[in-house]
């Protein structure tokens, strides 16, 4: 996974599995500390364990709402490109 593709609110979610959680900041700037953590996760042991966060599970309806707002964006980007092809993708 390559955390440049994810929008804020991902970056966030993955971040709150490893146990790092950090009120507001950039997108960018989140999506860095993503990316070293993963780095270290591939080369050595760490000393968090990867898990759902509490939060989510307690509320899985709220998530389940996320998940379907996201779906509903990428097929209507597909079908956006589906009735305008760009020769230039």
């Amino acid at each position: 996974m390559d955390p440049q593709y994810l929008l804020k609110d991902e970056v966030e979610f993955e971040l709150a599995c490893r146990c790092y959680v950090q009120p507001g900041g950039f997108a960018s700037a989140l999506r860095l500390i993503l990316k070293k953590m993963m780095f270290v996760e591939q080369s050595q042991e760490v000393s968090y364990e990867i898990k759902l966060p509490s939060g989510y599970i307690k509320n899985p309806n709220k998530d389940l709402d996320v998940c379907s707002d996201k779906l509903d964006t990428i097929l209507r980007y597909i079908s956006e490109l589906n009735e305008k092809p760009d020769k230039q993708l």
